[in-house]
């Protein structure tokens, strides 16, 4: 059916033809819907069209599927429920969209996954509201999707991730995303003991104005794997153009082109925090095997 999303005086979106001060807000798209996963429901019977309703009908462990079709969000979806899964049909046809004017995913229950989706244009707008896209105190999964466009004041232009035990992102393309005042252009994480796991993702044209211009990752104690990634013209105006980790690091199999630091610190392609006084634990233990490095800058020491 043709769904019209337009915005009512509160922010919220509804399906119609009429719109707040007669100003449709969002792309009018052919959306399938939304259905919770072993409801009988089916793409052709989703009976939500906008995901919050089927998040607020949905149960701990619940898959909700969102069919095709762009999302345009007045406000952002919030997640309490644990272990949520948001899947949508087909990762270019399923378009979650922030209007550069709102974050998309506010994710405080426990666990939460994003698996075959797009991604875009969310924005949070001061520092203290970390991660432009989705915003999780939880442990995070991201796999087949694209990340793109998405814009944080704070850390984590497209993912700020706390508390979690684990992140597993595989198979996502992440680019153009930004920390305009902060750390991690396009991930940030905040979770000392956590296992973190990168796989088969491409990560080009992040950019944040301190740390980790792809990625930012403080896992005191924890250990992050990256294999069989691309990072390409990343940026950070400090510390690691394209990841600042302090963690145990084991980076296989990747390749790094063209990423830089701006100013006169440390860092270039890939630098690696060693732990303080404040954090001794920092990084005890570093693998870096079988990876290509090509025109990495940094303004300071460690080109690559």
């Amino acid at each position: 059916y043709l769904f019209a999303a337009v915005y009512d005086s509160q922010g919220g979106a509804y399906g119609g033809s009429a719109s707040y001060d007669d100003t449709v807000h969002a792309l009018v798209s052919v959306v399938r819907g939304v259905y919770i996963l072993g409801s009988g429901d089916d793409c052709d019977s989703a009976p939500y069209a906008t995901i919050q309703p089927a998040v607020d009908a949905a149960s701990a462990n619940d898959t909700i599927v969102i069919c095709d079709g762009a999302y345009p969000l007045a406000t952002a979806v919030n997640v309490s429920k644990a272990n949520l899964t948001f899947h949508g049909e087909s990762t270019a046809g399923t378009v979650v969209d922030g209007r550069d004017a709102v974050r998309l995913f506010y994710a405080v229950g426990k666990d939460v996954a994003f698996v075959g989706l797009t991604l875009q244009n969310g924005t949070t707008d001061n520092q203290q509201a970390d991660g432009g896209a989705v915003y999780a105190r939880s442990s995070l999964v991201v796999h087949d999707s694209e990340i793109d466009g998405n814009t944080s004041e704070g850390a984590g232009g497209a993912f700020a991730v706390e508390s979690a035990s684990s992140v597993d992102i595989d198979f996502v393309s992440m680019s153009d995303n930004q920390s305009t005042e902060a750390f991690g252009g396009a991930v940030y994480v905040s979770a000392p003991g956590a296992e973190i796991t990168i796989r088969n993702s491409d990560f080009s044209e992040n950019a944040a104005s301190w740390f980790g211009g792809a990625l930012n990752i403080w896992a005191y104690g924890g250990r992050v794997s990256i294999q069989s990634s691309i990072f390409t013209e990343n940026s950070a105006g400090w510390y690691g153009g394209a990841i600042n980790a302090w963690s145990d690091l084991n980076v296989v199999n990747n390749s790094f082109v063209g990423n830089f630091t701006a100013e006169d610190h440390n860092g270039g392609g890939a630098a690696i925090g060693t732990g303080t006084a404040e954090y001794p634990e920092g990084t005890s233990s570093v693998t870096i095997l079988r990876n290509r490095f090509s025109s990495n800058s940094s303004a300071g020491s460690g080109g690559a």
